[in-house]
């Protein structure tokens, strides 16, 4: 990792120890101190620095996402006084985009990884907004005591990295923590039926796989992270994130006041996905794909792109 002072920060070089080896994200300019890149690295691994860098600091990146999401299904004012959660923040990217985009809210980043909580509040020293804190939940399976309850919960880039059984148990916690007319948002989740399984493997048709034989792949065959995933048995790859996440899954495990919403923008799921797409071009085959997606969500709730992006509402 090499360091090339610029004005306002950093240039920050990611080399691996060998000619093949794999990093997300080769280089970055950031206004981290190298210190905090460091401590990034030891918390996420080498491979991905540069693109949790890239998370907190490039609006193209995080920001983009949240403020479609957020903006999208709700009205600013929905906010205004509210406590928002963002559960598994890791290292608070999430965090504090939310705080920005949502100055009038206050926003608790939960994760069960100490070490990241220590990282996100050093970097909330460094970079001092007022309305974000962040707590530790005593393990995987739990939420930290004095939390309390928030009228949003988001999970940003989260549930694919929860194992099986700590989904079947969060997800009814992190609903009781919202009140009748609280939501829940999920983001960044790469989607269960999806060909590609873009977070561990970027192996296609994985995911119709058992998940040994999904592992096995994994381990022998990856297109990313080659040198990790050889070393990881199954339940290691799930926590990277072999296994995303469905509607149906998610429905399956929260009680039955929910409602899946549709955006108040967009009118439809399938709209929502067309004007969140960052790819340039292509506008025919996305219009053919947003038609797909609207067949799909009409007839079984699924609207099946890459990523799993979804609201779901707590009625009284």
């Amino acid at each position: 990792m090499e360091f090339v002072p610029v004005p306002g920060g950093f240039h920050v070089s990611l080399r691996p120890s060998r000619p093949d080896g794999f990093v997300a994200q080769g280089e970055i300019v950031t206004w981290f101190p190298p210190d905090i890149v460091r401590g990034i690295a030891a918390s996420h691994g080498f491979a991905w620095t540069a693109e949790v860098i890239a998370r907190h600091q490039d609006p193209r990146y995080l920001e983009r996402i949240l403020k479609h999401q957020l903006f999208s299904y709700f009205p600013p004012s929905a906010f205004k006084g509210k406590r928002v959660l963002d559960f598994g923040c890791g290292t608070g990217a999430s965090t504090f985009c939310l705080a920005r985009l949502l100055p009038e809210s206050q926003v608790i980043g939960v994760d069960f990884d100490g070490a990241r909580i220590a990282l996100a509040q050093r970097i909330a020293a460094f970079v001092d907004i007022p309305n974000v804190s962040f707590l530790t939940s005593a393990s995987p399976i739990g939420l930290p005591a004095e939390l309390g309850a928030v009228d949003f919960a988001m999970m940003s880039a989260t549930y694919q990295h929860m194992l099986p059984g700590e989904r079947r148990v969060l997800l009814p916690l992190l609903w009781r923590l919202l009140p009748a007319g609280g939501a829940l948002l999920i983001n960044q989740t790469s989607h269960r039926w999806f060909p590609l399984e873009p977070d561990t493997s970027g192996l296609y048709l994985i995911n119709y796989l058992p998940d040994r034989v999904a592992a096995y792949l994994a381990r022998h065959f990856s297109s990313r992270d080659e040198e990790a995933n050889r070393e990881r048995d199954l339940t290691e790859l799930l926590r990277a994130g072999l296994r995303g996440g469905s509607e149906r899954e998610l429905l399956t495990l929260l009680p039955a006041n929910t409602v899946v919403m549709q955006p108040a923008v967009q009118h439809s799921r399938a709209n929502y996905w067309k004007a969140g797409a960052s790819e340039p071009g292509l506008g025919w085959l996305r219009a053919i794909a947003a038609e797909f997606f609207r067949w799909t969500d009409r007839r079984w709730g699924v609207v099946p792109s890459k990523h799993l992006d979804l609201v779901i509402h707590k009625h009284g």
